[in-house]
């Protein structure tokens, strides 16, 4: 289900589609079209694109999990104020790095944030498999970090 002005084959980005942000509920619900200029195409642009020019490079990065409803939020484990209900965040996989990318993805995303590389991230999470990373509100220079890979849990 698309907007006329919004189609699900629509480019965010370069490397990124609006489709790629769609709930993973059984109802496949669309990201918000009213939050794709303000939110998903700044995230797409100044968060997914620079880490996939510096990690990835000629690399496809997978979006596994991007907007989500409240009601699958709580039903995937999120955190109650999850950055994917404000469509703002993703949890990403680089295939070409393996099943166990996460802490080695986590690690060039901290050293992209460190160099001032990627001052719109907010927050970033580790997981085995995978990383989060969103755009929550913070101060300059401050970054919300969490580690499940041990726990498994999601962001």
């Amino acid at each position: 289900m698309s907007s006329p002005l919004w189609p699900l084959s629509f480019k965010a980005s370069e490397h990124f589609k609006v489709s790629d942000f769609n709930c993973n509920d059984t109802a496949g619900t669309p990201y918000p079209p009213d939050k794709i200029m303000t939110v998903l195409l700044p995230f797409c642009l100044t968060i997914l694109e620079v880490i996939r020019t510096y990690v990835a490079s000629d690399r496809p990065i997978i979006v596994l999990s991007g907007y989500r409803t409240p009601e699958w939020n709580e039903h995937e484990g999120g955190a109650p104020d999850s950055r994917h209900i404000h469509g703002d965040a993703a949890d990403i996989w680089c295939p070409s790095l393996g099943l166990t990318a996460g802490p080695e993805l986590y690690l060039a995303v901290l050293s992209l944030h460190r160099a001032g590389c990627l001052p719109r991230l907010g927050g970033l999470g580790r997981y085995s498999n995978r990383i989060h990373v969103d755009t929550r509100p913070h101060s300059a220079g401050t970054l919300s970090t969490w580690d499940n890979v041990a726990i498994g849990t999601r962001g």
